[in-house]
């Protein structure tokens, strides 16, 4: 799981500035990327309300 949160946020990392670089503007390139960085932390967010604390803990 650690691990798949560490890729994510690379992935995330890569794609907002690529999504953001299609814009005309640089106002059009910032508005992109504060909007994809506030749907990637929501998503987070759901992420770990429902998955994360919804896989079962394992003592080791």
């Amino acid at each position: 799981m650690d691990k798949a949160v560490v890729v994510s946020i690379l992935l995330y990392t890569l794609v907002i500035p690529f999504f953001a670089a299609r814009a005309k503007t640089t106002r059009g390139a910032v508005q992109r990327a504060v909007i994809a960085t506030i749907v990637a932390c929501v998503l987070y967010l759901l992420g770990l309300l429902f998955l994360y604390t919804s896989t079962p803990k394992f003592n080791v």
